[in-house]
């Protein structure tokens, strides 16, 4: 256990060093550098001794102000070269000297209720005019325990010392042990020794409950010196907050969230005013955001009914702070909703309630604020019985089908007669089985799919439509020796899934059959076309051994994405395709046996742009030959970049994107059309880098930066939210999305509502 003598003596600071020749009056404390990989831990540093700097006599300009100003001067490229040019820096905020830091170590284990902390960190107080460096200091804090003392301040606000852990207070302390000792030998400044400044000894808050929704409470407490006035800050936001002396140098302040409130990435800075006039403050070490904005309502959601169970699913909401969904269910259409679960997913399976019974679900969306948006549409289905029931033979007239089905042997829809698939309905097939189609198959089930599929592990023989018609609007086909065979067959496969199968789909005779937005997946073959002149569009085709089989073809094939299959297209040679997504755009590597492709689309459709193919400039070369190649292309074109040569460096720049895209690339590439005034041709890169690496948070700043350069707040908030999420200490992102506003309220849906059977 650690007994307070154990922690050093915050009140009476050491003797101070020798003073050099000369010291700032007014000092930056300028953002820490980090060599961890601890996240986070070099504004907490910086933080942690600008709260022990601020009790010495220096006049010291305020982080946020430091923050915004070094914004400001950014140049908007990635990466900076050369020094800060603190000279102007100090200029514009009034100071003659800086602060700079680097955390170069820092350690953390947990093992049971033994722990272990250690941070190192240095520092640096430089003459901003000259740049010369006129003191250091280096320190190293270690903790090794097995416990933490109880404090005043625990003692004062149980509130708080239930929402920091005893690691959090363990941490908080280490930290500011860390800027006692960096400050502690600092010299006062000339003139300054007399003034002295009141001392905050530490604080705790709630911070990490952060975000903060309506009704929820910031809260605070310091230990500092007694009997002085103390006012605490939420950013710019809420400011000179009372707070009250609970007991002699324990102050507590607490602020409740209410309806409008909205700040993101605020600091809680602590103003304690001395008799003398002077101010000490101090900032906690963690940001806080408030959000009273609910989440969007919910959308999209669709019921399946289903043997034994009731599926939901709804569209994704694309909201950074969403923390989970609350599902509820009634008997009644209008009231009694009930939660059942809370998910964190789109999608939960509902296996209770009444077998056959009716039950009404909405959804809610929660945010980790606590704030609760509006109830989605409602909409309903049942849990169908789970025992399938026998079908086979010769259906002769109409006939619509609804629930679990085995088939055994063949079923065939004599011509004249029309047998309709309601939705949800599912079909089994034994091994050998088959579905003949001399009529009409009919299903309207795109929000919930009907599926044929294998009964067992064995294959059956497929779906044939025979000179029939089809319209089938939303299914699943699995298990086949040749899942669907289209046969001089009229008619539309849309919205479906056909995986699993010897041949997914195979296609023959000018009969006019369209196929549009299907997944073929999983197959020895997706799909073939035999002498057809089908209409193939917006499909998705991928991991199968052989993703297009054509011969014959009289068709339209376009707009596809066919990609990740062993061979993605094998026709006759010399065939000419129309454009479609291959996952590169380059030939050499798209996979094609005998057809020639001249154009292709740069991302996936509907998104993607028809653009000529590009060729490998570095095919065939080996390995370390392709390497050096692209490594003096970039050299080169950062060397004309710098020269403000934007033409060239973007040809340099296309060629290592065709050679060995990379982000890096990409984001130059776009920066270079960008100098150029050609905003479209940037936006191009930027979007075609996203989709190529989407977890690279400087393209997403950079496209989220453009779109709000072009006034389109809707895509800069949806892409800035996804940088900040992948970086998020990126201040840049953070600023713009403060001044674009919290995000609109979506409004009501005005779609009739989902209903299921």
């Amino acid at each position: 256990m650690v007994a307070a003598a154990d922690f050093p003596n915050f009140f009476d600071a050491e003797p101070a060093a020798a003073a050099p020749s000369h010291l700032p009056t007014v000092v930056a404390v300028m953002p820490f550098d980090n060599d961890t990989e601890e996240h986070g831990i070099a504004e907490e540093a910086r933080r942690a001794f600008y709260n022990q700097f601020s009790s010495k006599a220096y006049g010291n300009i305020a982080l946020p102000a430091i923050d915004e100003k070094l914004l400001a001067m950014a140049t908007g490229q990635r990466k900076t070269s050369g020094a800060l040019d603190y000279a102007a820096l100090c200029a514009s905020l009034g100071c003659d000297g800086v602060v700079t830091g680097r955390v170069t170590e820092f350690r953390k284990v947990y093992a049971g209720i033994y722990s272990e902390l250690a941070v190192t960190a240095e520092i640096s107080i430089l003459d901003a005019k000259t740049g010369e460096t006129l003191l250091t200091r280096r320190e190293r804090v270690s903790y090794k325990e097995g416990g933490l003392s109880i404090t005043p301040i625990g003692l004062a606000l149980t509130a708080i010392s239930t929402a920091v852990n005893l690691r959090d207070v363990q941490r908080i302390r280490m930290l500011n042990e860390l800027g006692y000792n960096l400050v502690k030998t600092i010299p006062e400044p000339p003139g300054g020794a007399m003034a002295s400044a009141p001392k905050i000894k530490e604080m705790l808050t709630n911070a990490a409950a952060s975000p903060f929704g309506l009704g929820k409470s910031i809260e605070l407490a310091i230990q500092a010196d007694p009997g002085l006035l103390a006012v605490f800050d939420i950013g710019n936001y809420r400011q000179g907050l009372p707070m009250q002396e609970k007991s002699p140098g324990v102050y507590t302040g607490k602020y409740t969230v209410q309806d409008k409130d909205a700040v993101r990435m605020a600091s809680i800075r602590v103003s304690l005013r001395g008799r003398n006039g002077m101010e000490t403050h101090w900032y906690d070490t963690s940001l806080v955001s408030i959000e009273t904005v609910p989440p969007p309502i919910p959308s999209g959601l669709l019921i399946h009914s289903l043997p034994g169970q009731v599926e939901l699913r709804w569209d994704e909401l694309n909201s950074p702070n969403l923390a989970a969904y609350r599902i509820l269910r009634s008997d009644h259409p209008l009231s009694g909703f009930t939660q059942i679960a809370r998910v964190e997913s789109p999608g939960f399976t509902d296996s209770g309630g009444v077998e056959g019974q009716e039950a009404y679900y909405r959804v809610i969306a929660v945010d980790r604020a606590g704030n609760e948006s509006e109830h989605s549409s409602t909409g309903h289905g049942r849990k169908l019985a789970t025992g399938y029931q026998p079908l086979s033979g010769s259906i002769g007239a109409d006939r619509e089908l609804l629930g679990s089905y085995l088939v055994a042997g063949e079923l065939v829809v004599e011509r004249g007669a029309t047998l309709r698939l309601q939705p949800t309905t599912r079909l089994a097939f034994a091994p050998g089985a088959s579905l003949t189609v001399r009529g009409g198959l009919l299903a309207d089930s795109v929000d919930e799919p009907v599926s044929l599929v294998n009964q067992t592990e064995q294959p059956w023989k497929g779906l044939l439509v025979d000179n029939g018609n089809v319209g089938l609007h939303g299914f699943s086909i699995s298990g086949a020796q040749t899942c669907v065979h289209l046969d001089h067959a009229q008619g539309i496969l849309e919205n479906g899934q056909i995986s699993r199968c010897d041949i997914g789909l195979a296609v023959e005779g000018n009969a006019g059959a369209s196929l549009l937005k299907l997944n073929v997946n999983g197959n020895k073959t997706g799909v073939r076309l035999l002498k057809s002149d089908a209409l193939v569009d917006f499909n998705t085709i991928t991991g199968n051994a052989l993703g297009v089989e054509m011969a014959g073809f009289a068709g339209e094939f376009r707009s596809n994405s066919v990609l990740h299959n062993e061979l993605n297209l094998r026709s006759e040679p010399g065939v000419l395709v129309e454009p479609n997504y291959w996952g590169t755009l380059d030939p050499a590597t798209m996979r094609i046996d005998g057809a020639v492709i001249s154009e292709a689309l740069n991302r996936r459709p509907p998104e993607g742009r028809v653009v000529p193919v590009r060729s490998n400039p570095l095919a065939g070369l080996s390995p370390e030959a392709r390497q050096e190649r692209i490594s003096g292309w970039l050299i080169e074109a950062g060397q004309l970049f710098r020269a403000r040569n934007f033409g060239r460096a973007a040809v340099l720049f296309d060629q290592v994107i065709a050679a060995a895209p990379s982000a890096d690339a990409y984001y130059f590439a776009a920066l270079c059309q960008q100098e150029m005034q050609d905003d479209g041709r940037a936006m191009d890169y930027l979007k075609e880098g996203v989709a190529a690496f989407p977890d690279d948070p400087a393209l997403r700043r950079s496209l989220g930066m453009l779109h709000y350069s072009r006034g389109e707040e809707v895509q800069a908030r949806q892409q800035l939210q996804v940088a900040l999420r992948l970086a998020p200490g990126d201040r840049q992102a953070a600023f713009v999305l403060e001044r674009l506003g919290p995000e609109p309220a979506s409004a009501p849906a005005s779609a009739p509502q989902t209903q299921g059977k």
